[in-house]
């Protein structure tokens, strides 16, 4: 049963640090960007902002990871 108890708590910490990349997402889509210069934009904003902190992100993933399952 313990075993489900993290598998469970490593599922929810993975859709709580994943938040960032949903957002761009909505983001994407609440705007539908039709040409390409807005496309570029929406992408180099992302990859700028969120994939920097969606990096950071990682790293705390793994550290959470190592304390439910350590």
């Amino acid at each position: 049963m313990q075993t489900v108890s993290r598998i469970f708590l490593s599922i929810v910490s993975l859709t709580l640090l994943l938040f960032p990349v949903w957002a761009l997402v909505l983001f994407w889509h609440v705007l539908s960007p039709a040409g390409f210069w807005e496309k570029f934009a929406i992408l180099t904003v992302g990859a700028v902002f969120v994939g920097s902190f969606q990096f950071f992100l990682l790293v705390l993933w793994i550290i959470i990871l190592s304390a439910i399952w350590g």
